[in-house]
């Protein structure tokens, strides 16, 4: 399962990088998990479309459309849609 969560980057790092993480970080991450968005099965890639640029435009029955490059950074890669591995 993939599941996308906020959480304060000070209890990210805390837990992230200390040995001995304090209990309100955990408890923190617990309730960023209980409500984070679960990602569907079988999801496209996952891009930051801020970095979408224009790479052409491209003229419809008068009217100039943009043509977006593909090349935006993937943040997380395509689902396949099997089933997780929980082993």
């Amino acid at each position: 399962m993939e599941i996308v969560i906020k959480i304060h980057e000070k209890d990210y790092t805390d837990i992230k990088e200390s040995e001995h993480c304090g209990n309100y970080s955990v408890l923190y991450a617990l309730d960023a998990i209980r409500n984070g968005t679960p990602l569907p099965k079988g999801h496209g890639r996952i891009i930051d479309e801020s970095k979408i640029e224009v790479c052409e435009w491209v003229d419809v029955w008068e009217e100039r459309y943009p043509k977006a490059s593909t090349d935006a950074p993937t943040i997380i890669e395509a689902d396949g849609g099997e089933e997780d591995d929980e082993s």
